[in-house]
């Protein structure tokens, strides 16, 4: 066995990669339900219904509402045959090829990855894809738990990345 630093390639060996499109999944929606609830939550309901700024926090609250939904709406993950892009509402869509790919790391929350909403997924994962330097191409961050469960079983199916867990 030798000693240093081990570079795979990507997709993992063996793995035949199927082409794919998704969107946000229900984790994203839910992210949004959530961010509801945490603003009623911290403000206190006795408070809003009695706050003279009442319309004025409502209007506040829809357009920021209005405003995730929408950049929730716009995630877009592509797994080609080639490569995989990555887009949202505020980083055009970029392209890494696979064999461009330098590294591939999960981040988890260890206490936020046992919640488990209709236990079927978890809200906090991003995976990071660091291009190799001499391309010049920005890293991938890809927040996985706001894409669907088959999202995030293709890309680790496919990358099977380092798993780091980060705590906050």
């Amino acid at each position: 066995m030798s000693n240093g630093l081990f570079i795979r390639s990507y997709p993992a060996v063996g793995v035949r990669v199927q082409p794919a499109t998704y969107g946000p999944g229900i984790a994203g929606y839910v992210s949004l339900v959530l961010f509801a609830a945490f603003i009623l939550w911290e403000v206190g309901p006795s408070r809003v219904v009695k706050s003279p700024w009442l319309p004025w926090g409502i209007g506040i609250y829809a357009i920021g509402a209005l405003f995730l939904a929408t950049f929730i709406r716009s995630l877009k993950l592509e797994v080609r045959t080639d490569g995989i892009s990555y887009g949202n509402l505020f980083r055009e869509t970029n392209f890494l090829a696979f064999s461009d790919i330098s590294t591939v790391v999960l981040y988890t929350n260890p206490h936020v990855r046992q919640i488990k909403i209709f236990s079927k997924f978890t809200l906090a994962n991003t995976m990071v894809i660091t291009p190799k330097p001499q391309t010049g191409m920005p890293e991938l961050k890809i927040p996985l738990g706001l894409f669907s469960d088959a999202a995030r079983s293709e890309l680790m199916h496919i990358l099977r990345p380092e798993e780091w867990d980060v705590q906050a």
